[in-house]
């Protein structure tokens, strides 16, 4: 953990082993403290360990200072780590009845979900533009583990109320690009349902 109030973030740096919703149980326990997730940088490497660097900050945009903070973050990771399915749902929704904030008027700002297989030579990109939200971040990624996508590569952006999701992946089985159309089109209602959830 290291603050840079001058910035109005903290960053946040996890190198562990790669294992079956990593990413995901990762934005989870952010967001039951809750906290915000500005932007996240995460790569998988060959020996099987990924890198996460993430940029968080508090609901006054202000960097995470408070140690009960960090605690319930590391508390419920760890927690989530131990066993193959951890259930967030409970958390996140008491995190959301107890934010104490008002709710910001309607983004006008283009939601949409695009899947390319012509960006990149090895991966399939996988772009979402939607207003934020707590739990975003989860929700998204726990409906690409559903689906059975691989994430070799991936780049968070929240900014003004609004996320801007780009990953890289591949199939989880094959290890390939995903060209089937009625697979994409199954990954792309997973992923609307998940972006429309409350």
């Amino acid at each position: 953990w290291e603050a840079w109030p001058q910035l109005g973030h903290s960053v946040i740096s996890f190198c562990t082993w790669d294992r079956n919703d990593l990413l995901a149980k990762i934005a989870g326990s952010f967001s039951v403290v809750p906290l915000n997730i500005l932007s996240a940088d995460v790569f998988s490497r060959g020996d099987q360990s990924v890198l996460g660097i993430f940029r968080v900050c508090n609901l006054k945009e202000r960097p995470i200072t408070e140690k009960r903070e960090r605690e319930l973050v590391e508390t419920t990771l760890s927690r989530a780590l131990e066993v193959e399915v951890f259930e967030f749902g409970p958390l996140l929704e008491q995190a959301r009845r107890n934010l104490a904030r008002k709710r910001l008027h309607e983004l006008e700002f283009p939601t949409g979900i695009a899947i390319d297989n012509k960006a990149h030579p090895a991966y399939t990109l996988i772009q979402i533009e939607t207003p934020d939200r707590i739990g975003l971040l989860y929700d998204l990624l726990t409906a690409l583990g559903h689906e059975g996508v691989n994430i070799a590569l991936s780049r968070i952006s929240t900014q003004k109320g609004a996320a801007i999701d780009t990953f890289y992946v591949c199939d989880n089985n094959g290890r390939g690009k995903i060209t089937d159309s009625n697979r994409i089109a199954g990954i792309q209602h997973r992923l609307r349902a998940a972006q429309n959830r409350c």
